[in-house]
């Protein structure tokens, strides 16, 4: 018997020049999602590697930080309330 496969067709995808032509809010996830899968930002969008490097920078240095419980850094620690029976 002969084994035949569908060959799938990759359709081209819709770049983006301006961040205004990005949806501002989406129905779903999946609907997000869909939209991302036909779309890409173009290479101008995209952050060089000096901003990378430097976002990299700063999370790094917050991450710091926080291990050493540094100043200027302000953990969330819930009170606990105790019932009273």
């Amino acid at each position: 018997m002969k084994r035949t496969t569908k060959l799938s067709r990759v359709k081209p995808r819709t770049v983006i020049h301006s961040r205004d032509e990005i949806p501002t809010q989406f129905t779903s996830e999946d609907a997000e999602r869909e939209w991302w899968a036909t779309h890409e930002l173009a290479d101008d969008l995209l952050p060089d590697d000096e901003a990378i490097d430097r976002a990299t920078e700063q999370h790094h240095a917050l991450i710091r930080r926080l291990q050493a419980g540094g100043s200027g850094v302000h953990r969330h620690r819930p009170v606990l309330k105790r019932k009273r029976a």
